[in-house]
């Protein structure tokens, strides 16, 4: 099988065949490749997905744009074509500015690559999208999970301290009307249940304190004024 080569009798891609005789001699035929151009540009001339056939040399023998078959286009520096001579590859190249996956194979005894390719976001469009949509769901999930868990934080956390907070100062301005009942319990944290008790006891220790002072005070005041009493009348 010769190396392809554009007619000049019929203007197509064309190879000379030559066979041993057994009795001496060859005979020679000659092979038009025209219709591998027509099984390559008809399904996939308007795919965005579509294969050529290069020699082994790089030129283009069959491609959805004829007119390259014709100026005989070589396209031998191509990396999935350097790849296809080793044998089935498959390889991510650029191809005319283009991000593209191709896979080559070379046909067995003429060392002819063939190629087929499609742009890399046409082969993993969907892939890429079903990715993107499970990350947006993923990342709604997360924020209705962290919006969940500051509302509970808030609830059973925040709002809490901040009624203890609030209690602390009253206690310390002698202002006992804020009482522990008003604190929400968080029924979820013990450290926050036994914090809130030793409020109230303190609370209540300070409270019975208080009121022992105020009849101390009274006492005193009572004993001043029998004493002062008791005075005058001697004098």
């Amino acid at each position: 099988i010769s190396r392809p080569f554009i007619s000049l009798r019929t203007g197509m891609p064309t190879v000379y065949i030559a066979q041993d005789l057994p009795s001496g001699g060859f005979v020679i035929g000659e092979l038009s490749l025209h219709a591998l151009q027509h099984e390559i540009s008809a399904p996939h001339g308007q795919s965005v997905d579509y294969v050529f056939l290069m020699d082994q040399y790089g030129t283009l023998i069959a491609h959805p744009i004829h007119d390259l078959v014709l100026q005989q286009t070589n396209l031998g520096d191509l990396p999935i074509f350097r790849q296809g001579e080793s044998g089935s590859n498959t390889l991510f190249y650029l191809y005319e500015g283009t991000l593209v996956l191709g896979s080559a194979v070379q046909v067995e005894r003429t060392g002819w690559v063939v190629v087929d390719q499609v742009p890399f976001l046409v082969a993993f469009g969907t892939y890429l999208f079903i990715l993107g949509l499970t990350l947006i769901i993923l990342i709604g999930l997360w924020l209705i999970v962290a919006w969940n868990m500051s509302v509970q934080l808030r609830g059973e956390i925040v709002m809490p301290l901040e009624h203890l907070s609030q209690w602390t100062f009253a206690l310390s301005a002698g202002d006992f009307s804020l009482s522990a009942q008003s604190v929400p319990p968080p029924g979820t944290f013990a450290e926050l249940d036994h914090l809130i008790d030793n409020f109230r006891q303190m609370s209540s220790a300070i409270q019975e304190r208080q009121q022992a002072l105020e009849q101390s005070r009274e006492e005193l005041v009572r004993r001043n004024e029998e004493r002062n009493a008791a005075y005058e009348q001697l004098c």
